[in-house]
């Protein structure tokens, strides 16, 4: 019976993890030397229950062809925001 719970707890790790925390999209800004302070996207931090805490990045294409805008990587990280926070609130909900 040990054996199955190990295997089914390594399934929930893998497969299975759900978020439990989520934070709003921030800036993520690096200082160059060449360039200066350039925002190079943004980031959203997700707080997983076993994997723990780990960031989401939405780059922005500044050098090369810009083919992702400021406000297209805004876009895709405040999407990602919100169906973080949709699945967290509809298991909170289940979870009752």
């Amino acid at each position: 019976m040990q054996i199955a719970v190990k295997i089914e707890n390594i399934l929930n790790r893998l497969f299975r993890d759900e978020a439990i925390a989520v934070s709003e999209p921030r800036e993520w800004i690096i200082k160059y030397k060449d360039v200066g302070t350039r925002l190079e996207g943004y980031i959203v931090d997700v707080t997983y229950k076993y994997a723990g805490k780990q960031s989401k990045y939405f780059n922005i294409d500044n050098d090369h062809f810009l083919l992702v805008s400021k406000s297209d990587a805004f876009k895709a990280a405040h999407g990602f925001y919100s169906m973080i926070r949709e699945k967290i609130k509809q298991h909170n909900e289940n979870s009752k």
